[in-house]
């Protein structure tokens, strides 16, 4: 009964670290474009994604670009981590909380999650955020 069998110590010493803590410990700031798209400000993570829709595209013309973000991020530690992960200057920012949808599960009601959006405005004067990785 292998299920049962103690582990050895050849077996612990090959445990993963927890990628929450590594993030939290660290001082340095994680730009955008890493794997988790997470920028710390202070002991806080904010997560950026970029959304990607006809009309956000559409939106980059006027300097204007949409992310998806944590439900608890305000407008300034948004502003700290967008001039922080992709250098542009922020000129303002519009937030939005997107509600889930309700949807049928045969006999039973379910609902979706909800999530947070922003759009970014930038200053004329900014660089380009390239949203669309190639």
């Amino acid at each position: 009964m292998a299920i049962f069998s103690p582990k050895t110590e050849d077996q612990t010493k090959d445990k993963p670290k927890d990628k929450a803590k590594e993030i939290v410990d660290a001082p340095k700031i994680v730009a955008a474009d890493g794997p988790d798209n997470t920028v710390m400000i202070g002991q806080r993570g904010v997560l950026i994604v970029p959304r990607l829709s006809e009309k956000s595209v559409n939106m980059n013309k006027l300097n204007k670009y949409v992310f998806k973000i944590e439900g608890k991020v305000n407008k300034v530690e948004l502003k700290k981590a967008i001039e922080k992960a992709y250098g542009a200057k922020v000129a303002g920012i519009n937030m939005i909380t997107v509600l889930g949808k309700s949807r049928r599960y045969g006999k039973t009601m379910g609902k979706r999650s909800g999530f947070k959006k922003a759009i970014v405005t930038l200053t004329k004067d900014s660089k380009k955020i390239d949203t669309i990785q190639a």
